[in-house]
């Protein structure tokens, strides 16, 4: 006969064995790919790729040409229109703000990852195209200033802000 606490310490151990089988089925389901997907429903799939079909069509293949920064701080627009402005879906596309931002995080965490390379020479090129848009120009120079703060005999020192 087994008492209280033997029991228990019998349990604890089957519960951690359970635990670490379970933990070595969704691993080797991991690693071949074919496990964890039935985490995203299928519409938010559908979602994702109704946003990267639409993006492809109006800009073929030019996620590339963007450095990640750039995909985090569009993402971020999205999310405003999404949670300040209480607009779900966007205009142009009809798909949902919370979807362009998921899919342009995507595509920084494939560059940061490096799954894809960045583009650079292309990305100077892009960029020099967005300072031709006067509210990109200004955004950008009050980032790069909030960067950067001038000393007073000229030098530039980085921010503590």
């Amino acid at each position: 006969m087994m008492d209280d606490y033997s029991l228990i310490i019998e349990r604890e151990s089957e519960i951690a064995q359970l635990r670490n089988e379970l933990t070595t089925a969704y691993m080797v389901g991991y690693r071949d790919g074919s496990a964890l997907h039935h985490y995203i429903p299928f519409e938010v799939t559908q979602e994702l790729l109704r946003v990267l079909d639409h993006g492809e069509i109006k800009h073929p293949d030019q996620w590339k040409t963007k450095l990640p920064h750039v995909h985090i701080k569009h993402g971020g627009a999205h999310l405003w229109e999404f949670s300040a402005h209480g607009r779900a879906r966007e205009e142009e596309s009809g798909c949902y703000h919370l979807a362009h931002a998921i899919v342009r995080y995507m595509f920084a965490l494939a560059q940061y990852m490096g799954a894809v390379k960045p583009q650079f020479i292309d990305a100077r090129i892009a960029l020099a195209e967005d300072m031709k848009n006067e509210e990109f120009k200004k955004e950008y120079e009050a980032l790069r200033d909030s960067e950067k703060a001038v000393s007073t005999n000229g030098e530039s020192v980085e921010s503590n802000e």
